[in-house]
């Protein structure tokens, strides 16, 4: 992978996560009913599905609320079971944290330690990279490995790579540079963690998630395969208007394999707030210590507030949304758990409209369209999306999420996403844009409009 290639990837990777830290609303929220109140304006809009929040409120008393439409109105709100996605990640981390109390790692335990004998990398680099880096999202590994054929199966992208094509990818897998590497979000890394984690103990994943979290906090609806009762409360999920798959997985369950309530997860936002009142008091603190550049413990996000730190993530599956944070000073614990992708977990937050309800300005239609980079990366040709809500524009790189742009102080048709120091550039012709040109760290990509 050439620089420019690697340049494209990792604005995509920056972009999302820079998004996430700036659209954390709930660290500020002076009443926790606003969320359900936002919530039942978002509800209008989804064609299928329903918002079911979790948060405390005034004397530390837990409200749960259901927005939306549902099949079953017997189920109490809490008690509906969702996929939780990359909120499994968490999970992750208190294992590893497990692992390094009972000094059978360290932190800084090698994937060539770990798997000696199972794989032989032909990368220095990648066989150095540490448990650290993985649960830090910093081993420069790529958000998914180029071998998993996830277009096979785009509604249930896992569920034909195992073990086999996991260790085939680490034997073949070469890094530019050695770790730790700049801050990039990776399913892989976490869920490559968690198995690493589930063949240290000789169990799968799922039965140390069991054993070792869940049974001893008592969370009673977490996890990967349900029981005949549990399953009679799974929530539809939808990807829009349409019914689309729940996810499975064969090798990294630990990057988003987990199902749960509201409920389970308010007693796991509570350990994570006071691991003093539970036994794995050790790591429970561990996760939440801050690595390189502090933004995230051991698979925790964490934000440090003027007077308090936050302590949160987010997820998502084929037909399911997910949010959990936790502010431990304020005893502020949120939970919001969606069954359809057309609804972020961020518009409950920040109680923005859907796209839908922002017609673009006039004055940025000449602007909108799909824009084509001509590069293709692991079989994927890369396109730069331009949509407008509203008066904001939005850019989307293939493979990320959309990132909000502000306009340049030059204007002249530029554009600006100041978290990365990017500038955006289009070109018109005739009124209507023709290229637009990414300008990061020296490096220019231009790309070509190819549909409006």
């Amino acid at each position: 992978m050439g620089w420019g290639m690697l340049l494209l990837f990792r604005l995509g990777w920056m972009f999302s996560m820079a998004w996430g830290v700036v659209g954390l609303p709930w660290l500020g929220a002076a009443e926790a009913t606003t969320l359900a109140k936002n919530a039942e304006r978002l509800a209008v809009s989804l064609p299928e599905g329903c918002i079911v929040i979790g948060e405390t409120v005034a004397g530390g008393r837990t409200v749960y609320s259901l927005i939306g439409k549902v099949e079953d109105r017997d189920v109490a709100p809490e008690k509906r079971i969702f996929e939780i996605g990359s909120l499994s990640k968490v999970f992750t981390g208190v294992l590893l944290a497990q692992a390094v109390a009972e000094k059978r790692v360290t932190l800084d335990s090698t994937l060539a330690e770990v798997l000696k004998g199972e794989v032989e990398f032909n990368d220095a680099k990648v066989a150095g990279i540490t448990l650290r880096q993985l649960a830090a999202h910093t081993s420069g590994l790529p958000r998914i490995p180029n071998n998993m054929k996830a277009d096979e199966s785009p509604d249930d992208p896992y569920v034909a790579y195992g073990w086999t094509e996991l260790c085939k990818y680490l034997s073949e897998a070469r890094l530019e540079r050695p770790p730790p590497c700049d801050y990039a979000y990776s399913n892989l890394g976490v869920g490559l963690l968690g198995d690493v984690l589930a063949r240290l103990y000789g169990k799968s994943w799922e039965e140390l998630v069991k054993e070792r979290i869940t049974g001893p906090l008592g969370m009673k609806d977490t996890a990967v395969n349900l029981s005949d009762e549990q399953k009679s409360r799974v929530m539809v999920p939808y990807a829009g208007a349409r019914k689309t798959k729940p996810w499975t997985f064969k090798t990294l369950a630990g990057a988003g394999a987990l199902r749960s309530t509201a409920a389970d997860l308010m007693i796991f936002l509570e350990a994570i707030a006071h691991p003093e009142k539970t036994t794995m008091g050790e790591a429970l603190e561990l996760i939440k210590v801050p690595q390189f550049s502090g933004r995230t413990g051991l698979c925790l996000q964490r934000l440090e507030l003027k007077n308090e730190i936050g302590y949160w993530h987010t997820g998502g599956t084929g037909g399911f949304k997910s949010w959990m944070s936790t502010k431990p000073k304020s005893g502020r614990h949120v939970v919001i758990l969606i069954n359809n992708r057309a609804l972020s977990a961020d518009d409950v937050v920040t109680g923005k409209l859907p796209v839908a309800a922002e017609p673009p300005d006039a004055s940025l239609v000449k602007y909108l369209g799909v824009f084509d980079t001509g590069i293709v990366a692991e079989g994927t040709a890369i396109h730069y999306t331009m949509e407008a809500r509203g008066k904001v524009m939005w850019m989307q790189i293939t493979g990320q999420d959309a990132i909000p742009l502000t306009v340049h102080p030059t204007g002249a048709d530029r554009f600006e996403f100041k978290p990365v120091n990017a500038e955006i550039q289009f070109k018109l012709r005739d009124g209507e844009a023709e290229t637009v040109t990414l300008f990061q760290a020296g490096q220019e990509i231009v790309a070509k409009r190819v549909k409006k």
